[in-house]
This record gives structure tokens, sequence and C-alpha cells, in this order.
């Protein structure tokens, strides 16, 4: 009995089942850094990524576009970048993307290739962003941002 309550707790909360949100799953509060500096450009960034994670689009955008952040605060947010670009899937992903303007759609691209670690393998942030539209696994699992950020 006591195996079968263990399996139900890990399974629930290995699928979000337990009505935790995007920042107590993902850890979002331990990064202070990246919540600092959000506040300083008006951006709840808890909230914000929670609106994003439930598929919001307009939250997509202004995830996929903010800006005002330093190093640790950028690391930070590639992380969680990547972490809600996965849990909205390609078409939702593509769609953001595809309103985004210029400069974020290359914020957006540098922060998902040093996520990837493609940015490390490549000379410049240019580069990087081909890179990593032609990466052969982000173009299976995610071939409709892969096909938005080639056409960039």
């Amino acid at each position: 009995m006591r195996t079968a309550a263990c399996f139900l707790v890990f399974f629930l909360f290995s699928t979000g089942c337990a009505g935790l949100s995007f920042a107590q799953r993902h850890g979002v509060h331990a990064h202070t850094d990246v919540i600092s500096q959000s506040q300083a450009e008006g951006v709840d960034y808890p909230a914000l990524l929670q609106q994003a994670a439930d598929g919001d689009p307009d939250s997509l955008v202004r995830v996929f576009s903010l800006q005002g952040l330093n190093a640790a605060g950028s690391q930070s947010h590639a992380f969680f970048l990547w972490t809600v670009v996965r849990e909205v899937g390609d078409e939702a992903a593509a769609a953001a993307y595809r309103r985004c303007n210029t400069a974020a759609r290359i914020r957006f691209t540098d922060h998902l290739a040093f996520e990837l670690g493609i940015s490390e393998e490549t000379p410049d942030a240019a580069a990087a962003r081909i890179a990593l539209a032609a990466d052969p696994d982000f173009r299976r699992d995610f071939p409709a941002l892969a096909a938005a950020i080639g056409h960039q």
C-alpha cells in the first residue's frame, strides 16, 4: 500500500497534476537575479511565466521579448524560456515568435542557442541563430519554430 501511495505522489508531481504553478515546478523563485531585473522593467516574472506556460499568446510574446537583463538574469531567463517553449509546444511557440519584432526575435534565438549549447559551438551570435534553425534535433522536435527562425 505504501509503495502505491508513493508512486501516486510521484506521478502527480512529475506530471504537474498536483496543482503546482510553473514557478513552483521549476524553481523560479530561487532565481532572484531574473526576478529583480524583470521587476525593474515593470514585469512580474513568475506571473508572466505562468501565463505564458498556460499558452496565453500575448504573454508568450512578452516572455520572448523580455529585455533589460544582465548576464546572470539572462542565463536564468534562457532556461525558463526554453522550459516555456517545451511546455506550450511547437505551434504556439512559432506563432508567438512570428509576432515578435526583429530585436525580440534575435534575443529569443540568442537565449535558445545559449540554453541548448549551440552558441558555444559557433563563432558569433548570427552563426548561432543559423545553427539553431538548422539543428536536426531542434528541427525534428520544433519544426514550425525552426522554420520561423530560419526565415528571420
